[in-house]
């Protein structure tokens, strides 16, 4: 039996639906009902995909999933592992009955042959047998191949994340297995080259080429001399104390003298300069004493030139396994870098100092410079930057030849240690036998099709037929005759039947579902049966006929699944289920369960189908009207925001007012002439009638952007409610009195 429908998505109205665990399982009888639209269709048509082994033509993205008794689970992609079913819809009568042709016969066991019985039954068991062996070896393959395969799979998931190549399947390590297939060990490789080349694949990425330093350091003890000459000069001038002992005050002066030239008074204190100021002043910072100042200032400038600034990049630009020895040569060089700089800057202190003691010969000691140190550190830097840019440039080949190198060496290693073409054989081994078995089986089968071939009689079927269509219509009134050529033929009153009313064709369709239950590929007791709305368009007595045709031909299928909208149907189906036992009195295994199929809008205004309990109400009452009744009476008494609710509400309204307008005014006229003798105020009226209309049949646009407001609900129902009890008070004071 079916127990649950566990999961729908994409298939019509179904969208992401999932079984509500709080609802009961599947039962042997099975009753759910729904408005027109709700999904009662679609859900037959899930359904009848396992019965055809076939996702309908219409929802191919389909997907869903049932749950037998065993807990086992059927998806779309298991069809043919789903107990036997049968499916009455709108679809099977559109396959099978084309209502301007003939239809095709029902194949019923004829007599019985007691010799051809016989041979029947041993070539059936025979063909058991064989059957079994066959899913024997089929399972024993399947067990093989399937653990070769996910062997596979396996190895090709860790070597794709090992060597991190994407895509890399299964099939592309079958395809390496084809290349290694003659001699797998020529492509093993020992420890020692395996790490060499994991080393290589582990470089996750490709670094840019560095420009190499090509720097030559000079050597500073080549400025010793022009230094020395410089520090040894003194300067010839009518000196002045003051200004050679104050080498501040000396440059304040000399500054001085050349704002104040051609000027008489001082700019400084404004009195009158004296005589002979300025010539004095000159006489002390002589030519000699301008050009020392002047070459000292060039020798500095040059020696400056000298310095190195931060030249070398920083150690992770390069590749990992150069980093290391990068990183100690860039500490050195820049440490040398450092004294070689210091070394300039006494330079340049020994010749500012010279510059404030141009009168006077100073002494000078040779520099220390370590600009060899520097230039064999700076050339063995550019070596290893040369490496690395060696190998950005060859990045991808030897990368490439690394992960080739290695993944051939996986593949092989599997090859010899999992015996693979060994485990191949035992499959090929296999696959043979099964071929010949296979071959047994279609020799047997042919003996069976020729014996039931003489076995079975058209005419049986037709008889079948024809006493269903009497047990529908109480008459010979329509009839099947099997033509020459083996198919049916409706008549009635020996002429050919045409202009059948909607009627007739529900009955015969359901006729001639219910004859192909006794083919000879059915067996009922194991079979699941679902009937969708079996009474569209059918007269009060044909849904009677219906019910009894439904109750005393199909109650000892296995499971049995009834779906309808109307509600006396519904009636007569809950009474049938109460009286072969509650499910409260057994609630582990309950005979028959009772559902309400909805179709709701989700967050986004989108509709999908759920299955609920069936409410209380639809159990107490047995009619519609009372039901729907009862759901807007509650709401007026104790209004919930409920989305569902709300979401129904205007369509509650709708069919209640017909109901109710329908036997209190009998006029054959529609709903909104007749309001206006429910309801005197115009604007009550007009919006009542907008929110039944309005929101009771939006079906194309997203239900979000059109939906009543709560208040708007509670406003409504209000107008409605008190209306009725004004226009009938005692048949309002019953209908409150009942519901409670």
């Amino acid at each position: 039996m079916i127990k649950k429908l566990n999961k729908v998505d994409q298939f019509g109205i179904f969208q992401k639906y999932s079984w509500d665990n709080n609802l009961n399982d599947f039962a042997e009888y099975n009753l759910i009902y729904g408005w027109n639209y709700s999904g009662k269709t679609i859900l037959s048509r899930i359904f009848r995909c396992f019965e055809l082994n076939e996702i309908h033509k219409d929802y191919l993205d389909g997907s869903f999933e049932i749950e037998d008794a065993d807990g086992k689970k059927i998806d779309q992609n298991k069809l043919e592992q789903s107990p036997a079913i049968r499916v009455f819809n709108s679809d099977f009568i559109k396959e099978n009955l084309k209502w301007s042709e003939e239809i095709e016969p029902i194949f019923m066991l004829g007599e019985e042959n007691i010799e051809l019985q016989a041979n029947l039954k041993e070539n059936k068991d025979e063909l058991e047998s064989k059957s079994n062996e066959i899913a024997q070896i089929t399972q024993t393959i399947s067990e093989k191949e399937d653990n070769i395969s996910h062997r596979l799979s396996q190895k090709a998931g860790e070597i794709r994340a090992l060597l991190n190549i994407y895509p890399y399947t299964k099939l592309h390590f079958e395809h390496d297995i084809e290349t290694v297939k003659d001699k797998p060990q020529d492509f093993l490789m020992d420890q020692k080259g395996i790490q060499t080349n994991l080393q290589k694949v582990s470089s996750t990425e490709k670094k840019d080429t560095i420009q190499e330093i090509s720097l030559t350091v000079n050597n500073l003890e080549d400025f010793s001399e022009p230094i020395k000459l410089l520090l040894s000069k003194t300067v010839v001038a009518q000196v002045i104390e003051k200004l050679k002992e104050d080498i501040d005050l000396s440059n304040w002066v000399k500054k001085g003298i050349e704002l104040h030239k051609e000027k008489t008074t001082c700019e400084f204190c404004g009195n009158v300069l004296p005589s002979g100021l300025i010539d004095n002043l000159n006489k002390h910072f002589s030519d000699d004493y301008e050009n020392l100042i002047e070459e000292s200032d060039k020798l500095i400038d040059t020696i400056e030139r000298q310095k190195i600034s931060s030249i070398l990049p920083d150690e992770a630009k390069l590749y990992n396994e150069l980093q290391r020895d990068y990183k100690t040569l860039k500490d050195s060089v820049e440490k040398e870098i450092e004294s070689y700089n210091q070394e300039i800057d006494n330079l340049k202190t020994v010749l500012e100092n010279k510059k404030s003691k141009a009168f006077d010969s100073l002494t000078f000691s040779k520099p220390n410079s370590n600009h060899d140190k520097l230039n064999t550190e700076i050339e063995k830097i550019d070596q290893i930057i040369q490496k690395h840019n060696r190998k950005s440039e060859n990045f991808d080949d030897e990368k490439k030849e690394a992960v080739d190198k290695l993944r051939l060496h996986y593949v092989s290693n599997f090859v010899i240690k999992e015996k693979y073409f060994e485990a191949l054989q035992e499959i090929k081994d296999k696959e043979t036998e099964l071929t010949n078995k296979q071959s047994e089986q279609k020799s047997i089968e042919k003996d069976i099709i020729k014996i039931e071939a003489q076995l079975s009689e058209t005419v049986k079927g037709a008889e079948k037929f024809n006493e269903y269509l009497k047990l529908y219509f109480g008459r010979d009134d329509v009839v099947i005759k099997v033509t020459p050529e083996n198919k049916f033929k409706l008549y009635r009153s020996e002429i050919e039947a045409k202009n059948l009313s909607e009627g007739e064709k529900t009955a015969i369709a359901f006729s001639y579902f219910t004859a192909k239950l006794d083919d000879k590929d059915t067996t009922l007791n194991d079979t699941v049966v679902f009937i969708d709305d079996p009474i569209s368009s059918l007269d009060s007595n044909h849904l009677f006929n219906t019910y009894s045709f439904i109750k005393t031909k199909l109650d000892n299928c296995k499971q049995i699944f009834i779906s309808t909208h109307n509600f006396e149907f519904l009636n007569l189906i809950k009474d049938w289920f109460k009286d072969i036992k509650k499910p409260e009195k057994n609630k582990n295994n309950p005979k028959w369960s009772c559902y309400l199929i909805e179709r709701i809008p989700n967050n986004t205004g989108e509709f999908s189908s759920q299955l609920v309990p069936l409410p209380e109400q639809i159990f107490k009452f047995k009619s519609e009207y009372h039901f729907l009744f009862s759901i807007i009476y509650q709401f007026y008494s104790k209004p919930k925001k409920n989305f569902k609710d709300l979401y129904n509400l205007p369509n509650l309204v709708r069919r209640y007012l017909e109901a109710f307008l329908g036997f209190k005014i009998p006029r054959s006229v529609g709903l909104n002439k007749k309001l206006p003798e429910l309801i005197d105020n115009e604007v009550h009226r007009e919006r009542v009638w907008k929110f039944i209309n309005q929101y009771s049949h939006n079906s194309s646009l997203p239900r979000s952007l059109n939906f009543p407001e709560f208040d708007e609900c509670v406003e409504v129902i209000k107008i409605v409610v008190e209306a009725v009890r004004n226009k009938d008070p005692e048949h309002f004071d019953i209908l409150v009195d009942e519901i409670k």
